[in-house]
């Protein structure tokens, strides 16, 4: 429990000496994502390539609210049928925790909580249900207000929609692109 509030009163810190350095408050993100999808019933996994949009508000230095929104598409070839096109869209929103210090590397942290979609072509139904990502990554500043957004790991997390289903999919999100802060 004391180690808990070490690291609670670190972090404190660490935001309220950089809290000055910056005026920027809000930033805006988009780019190219590669998703490592699940099928949740199987053992295979689906590569899938796509967007990835974001925006996050920052109440304190370090400390803000993000919305993230990302679609992901594929091919899975695996069915002993003819191949279908796979399309997930996530929605999530949650807390972002970040090392803004006006310096040339942001390190970032977020939990975000939401939902997903998910369509199969030829087949009529679809599936929605709740999602998580849970991750971080490393911002590169390249002019005042621009950077580039090295890398995005998110772990991605999808229950099916029905309380009969039983399994969960685990699923890797890997993201980069432009982000600009103003």
């Amino acid at each position: 429990m004391r180690r808990r509030w070490w690291w609670i009163l670190l972090v404190t810190l660490w935001c309220v000496a950089g809290w000055a350095q910056s005026n920027a408050k809000a930033e805006v993100f988009g780019g190219y994502q590669y998703s490592n999808l699940s099928d949740s019933i199987a053992t295979k996994r689906l590569s899938s390539n796509g967007w990835n949009a974001g925006f996050a508000y920052y109440f304190t230095r370090c400390v803000g609210l993000k919305a993230d929104f990302g679609g992901a598409y594929a091919t899975d070839n695996t069915s002993s049928y003819q191949p279908f096109s796979v399309r997930n869209y996530t929605y999530t929103f949650g807390p972002v925790f970040s090392a803004r210090r006006d310096k040339r590397f942001t390190p970032f942290g977020e939990a975000l909580f939401g939902g997903y979609h998910e369509t199969l072509a030829g087949y009529t139904n679809s599936l929605s249900s709740f999602a998580m990502l849970a991750g971080g990554g490393l911002d590169v500043k390249v002019a005042r207000q621009f950077s580039v957004r090295a890398v995005q790991v998110d772990w991605l997390y999808t229950r099916p929609p029905s309380a009969a289903v039983f399994l969960k999919a685990n699923s890797v999100r890997i993201a980069v692109g432009a982000v600009y802060r103003f």
